[in-house]
C-alpha cells in the first residue's frame, strides 16, 4: 500500500506541474492578432486599415526604407507599427535593420529568432518588435503594475 501511495504521489505531483504549465500557456494573452485579410495591400496602401489594431483610434501612414507600405496606430498609452516589405525575401534584413536602428542606445533588451523585446526604464515604456510571416510588427506601451482590484481581459486563440 505504501508503494502504491508513493507512486500516486510522485506521478500526481508531476501531472500537477504539467497541468499548471498548460493552464498558464492557455491563459497567456495573444501577442498580436493580425488577420491576413486585414493586411491586404491595394494601390500601395492597406485595403482595410481600420481593421488593423481596431482598438487604437489614431492611424497614419508610416514609411521606412525597403517597405511597400506601413501603418502607425496609437492612443495615449500604446503605439503600434505594421510594415509590409516590398519583397518578402527582404523582410528579415529590413526587420533586423529597423530593430537595430530603433533599439540603438537601449540597454534593457533581449532578442530571439524573429523578435526583440526592450524596455525604456526611464520612460516607463516596454515594447516588442516581431517578424510575423514577412510582416514587421512593432508594439510599445507604458509599463503598468497590476493593482489589487484591477480587471484584466485575457485574449487567446484555441
Amino acid at each position: 500500500m505504501k508503494v502504491f501511495l508513493a507512486f500516486c504521489f510522485f506521478f500526481g505531483s508531476i501531472l500537477l506541474v504539467v497541468a499548471l504549465f498548460l493552464l498558464c500557456f492557455m491563459l497567456a494573452p495573444a501577442e498580436y492578432i493580425l488577420d491576413k485579410r486585414d493586411v491586404q495591400i491595394s494601390a500601395g496602401t492597406f485595403r482595410y486599415p481600420e481593421r488593423i489594431f481596431p482598438e487604437l483610434p489614431i492611424k497614419s501612414r508610416y514609411s521606412y526604407p525597403g517597405i511597400q507600405t506601413g501603418l502607425m496606430a496609437k492612443d495615449t498609452n500604446t503605439t503600434a507599427y505594421v510594415m509590409v516589405p516590398r519583397d518578402t525575401g527582404q523582410a528579415k534584413p529590413i526587420f533586423k535593420a529597423y530593430a537595430e536602428q530603433y533599439l540603438k542606445g537601449i540597454l534593457s533588451r533581449n532578442s530571439g529568432s524573429g523578435f526583440y523585446n526592450y524596455q525604456k526604464k526611464e520612460l516607463g515604456v516596454a515594447g516588442r518588435i516581431k517578424l510575423l510571416d514577412g510582416i514587421i510588427v512593432h508594439v510599445e506601451g507604458k509599463d503598468y503594475t497590476v493593482q489589487d482590484g484591477d480587471v484584466i481581459l485575457f485574449r487567446f486563440n484555441v
